[in-house]
């Protein structure tokens, strides 16, 4: 039995797009897919830097606020700071407004800041940055993503002494 030789030659690159039909979908789909992962991740870092830089301009803020109560404090000596300072005033890095409570009289150390922040990781973090061991600071406290920083001094219950001058 003689077969017969194909005696069509074909070109390879020729009607290379008949061969390929239904195969271009693939690659799109995959393309779109590891672009889709890819996307996620860079919205999830971009998130995760605007928490940190957030923290990190919040914490800026309170040690200002902090530094300009030391201030309000040494300028009243013996009489309590019964308003809040400017800085203390309005909307903060959040975009939520802070409030100030005056010490009750004859409680030093009992003035506070109440800080709201966006949620509760953010207020833990700023919670553990204004500690005891910070200047101004008495203690520190989160409820319901609010810091509550209560502040020194401001009862006019100890007068500070004058620095001696030769």
């Amino acid at each position: 039995m003689k077969t017969q030789v194909n005696k069509i030659k074909r070109n390879p690159k020729q009607f290379v797009h008949r061969r390929q039909r239904g195969n271009t979908l693939v690659p799109v789909v995959i393309g779109l897919s590891i672009a889709t992962v890819a996307t996620v991740g860079f919205l999830n870092q971009g998130q995760e830097l605007t928490y940190k830089s957030k923290v990190v301009l919040a914490s800026s803020e309170i040690s200002g606020i902090l530094s300009d109560w030391d201030l309000a404090e040494q300028a009243n000596g013996s009489s309590a700071v019964t308003a809040a300072i400017t800085a203390m005033g309005g909307v903060n890095v959040y975009g939520e407004t802070m409030t100030f409570t005056q010490a009750s009289a004859g409680n030093a150390d009992s003035a506070t800041l109440t800080y709201p922040t966006d949620s509760t990781s953010s207020c833990d973090s700023l919670s553990s940055i204004f500690t005891t061991a910070n200047s101004g600071v008495v203690s520190s406290s989160c409820g319901n993503s609010t810091l509550t920083i209560t502040l020194p001094g401001s009862a006019g219950a100890v007068a500070t002494s004058p620095v001696p001058t030769t």
